[in-house]
């Protein structure tokens, strides 16, 4: 497999009131070509600096990263422009960019018929649903055609029922676009599910835990949930959290 993103002792500090706090330390891993890498840990532990860091969004205070790709990054809040309906807000980006209409109308097409959205094309964001939205937010990373796609938490703000079909989603599209997927959350049995590697992170400052392997094989569906390996699993990983008393919400 090829290496797409190295870390190397990465390190990010900032000054507060009080003098300097220090939210990630000294930080090393390899995520490779078409893998899907969940990073999990208690709050506080530094996920999502770690995640706008291999975005570009903040600079490392130590040490250093390769990124062998382009990235975009799925946010937690959707963020849609209530002007723009489904197709205006997934081809805004490319628009920005000056893309030619007619390319912009090739990959539009192509992500509303990934993404289960062609019907939807002419809604606005407020005839949406939840679920919904956050596959136009989805549509708008993969319009612009990145190697890495970088996703904090997208599935927070989702009914459970709702969160475990768009589960089902992401892994349906990770499947059919042979990306690279890192993506942060909270939930234990989510990042299990989703996963062929977790980046366990302790709390603050985040250090690396743990880094697991996740053996299942795809494609999964959600009766994987219920099998004993899978909960053993969950148990591993629970237990890697409480070691140091960390706050991990696990349903």
């Amino acid at each position: 497999m090829n290496t797409l993103i190295q870390v190397k002792h990465l390190s990010f500090s900032y000054l507060t009131r009080t003098g300097s706090f220090t939210a990630l330390k000294d930080l090393s891993f390899e995520i490779n070509k078409t893998e899907f890498v969940c990073i999990i840990g208690p709050s506080g532990c530094g996920k999502t600096t770690l995640l706008n860091c291999l975005a570009g969004l903040l600079k490392p205070t130590q040490g250093e990263f390769y990124l062998n790709g382009q990235t975009a990054v799925v946010f937690q809040d959707p963020l849609l422009l209530p002007w723009r309906n489904v197709l205006t807000n997934i081809t805004y980006g490319l628009e920005i960019q000056k893309i030619d209409p007619q390319e912009i109308a090739k990959r539009a097409k192509k992500i509303l018929s990934t993404l289960k959205l062609a019907d939807f094309a002419h809604f606005y964001p407020h005839q949406l649903s939840g679920g919904m939205k956050q596959r136009v937010n989805l549509g708008r990373a993969l319009i612009c055609n990145p190697d890495i796609l970088l996703l904090d938490e997208p599935l927070s703000h989702l009914d459970p029922q709702t969160r475990e079909q768009m589960q089902l989603e992401i892994l349906r599209i990770f499947d059919k676009e042979k990306k690279t997927f890192i993506f942060v959350t909270h939930l234990i049995e989510e990042a299990i599910f989703l996963a062929d590697r977790l980046i366990i992170l302790g709390k603050s400052p985040g250090t690396i835990r743990e880094v697991i392997k996740i053996n299942f094989k795809r494609p999964r569906d959600l009766t994987l949930k219920h099998n004993r390996k899978f909960q053993n699993m969950e148990k591993l990983v629970n237990d890697i959290l409480t070691s140091e008393g960390a706050d991990e919400e696990n349903p």
